[in-house]
């Protein structure tokens, strides 16, 4: 998926469920419902309009993946460390 299939799958099952009262869908996990908005008022939203914030939007869900797929590498490496470590100490 793209990160623009995700913001809209997103927004569309967010807004699907607000209209008919359902839940979310259970098929959404929490990492890829993450999203940051931001409602602008008057004097600001002359400077920043909603395209930029859907652009800041988009920066803000590429970089949190970024983070994730971080966490998951680090994760693995250390495991695989330590399993590398018995593996060697045992054999």
């Amino acid at each position: 998926h793209t990160i623009i299939k995700q913001l809209l799958t997103i927004y569309s099952v967010t807004d699907d469920a607000q209209e008919q009262g359902h839940k979310i869908s259970p098929q959404l996990r929490g990492f890829d419902a993450f999203t940051l908005d931001y409602l602008t008022t008057w004097p600001v939203s002359l400077v920043i309009s909603k395209r930029a914030l859907t652009k800041y939007q988009l920066l803000f869900r590429h970089l949190f993946h970024c983070k994730h797929v971080e966490r998951q590498l680090c994760q693995t490496w250390q495991q695989h460390q330590s399993t590398r470590a018995v593996s060697i100490a045992g054999g």
